[in-house]
């Protein structure tokens, strides 16, 4: 190992106080030493990453895509507290992939669901998600298409139409 990864793999309270499974992912190996030196820092496991639910661990971990992504979209990928609190379909859809990284910057905010899409229901919310007729729309329309309360009250019909 090289000098600078012998101090950080040096076990400490940290470490002991680790459930076993933790302990073995948290062996640094091939992967990490290929990793830059800002994402390592990142991906040392701490209370956080213990009090993740593990599916959600599981997910948490960096690979290829997000070594791939650009910087401010790591940040943004970083699981928060938000994240926990979101029913288990909307996780899925929330995970950014290759659509995400092809959105202009305006859409990629305007994209990250939030409260307003929790209450949508389940059909709202697929037809709420961006897709390629959005981006080409002139802007003025974009900001007409979004979904919101007069949307919920049109008879099925009339939604279609």
């Amino acid at each position: 190992m090289p000098a600078a990864q012998r101090e950080w793999n040096k076990p400490d309270a940290r470490w002991l106080l680790m459930p076993a499974a933790q302990r073995e992912w948290n062996k640094p190996d091939a992967r990490w030493l290929l990793m830059p030196a800002t994402q390592r820092e990142w991906n040392k496991p701490d209370a956080s990453w213990l009090l993740m639910p593990a599916a959600q661990r599981e997910w948490n971990k960096p690979d290829a895509s997000w070594l791939l992504m650009p910087a401010a979209q790591r940040e943004w990928n970083k699981p928060d507290a938000s994240w926990l609190l979101m029913p288990a379909v909307q996780r899925e859809w929330n995970k950014p992939d290759a659509r995400w990284l092809l959105m202009p910057a305006a859409q990629r905010e305007w994209n990250k669901p939030d409260a307003s899409w929790l209450l949508m229901p389940a059909a709202q919310r697929e037809w709420n998600k961006p897709d390629a007729s959005w981006l080409l729309m002139p802007a003025a329309q974009r900001e007409w298409n979004k979904p919101d309360a007069s949307w919920l009250l049109m008879p099925a019909a009339q939604r279609e139409c």
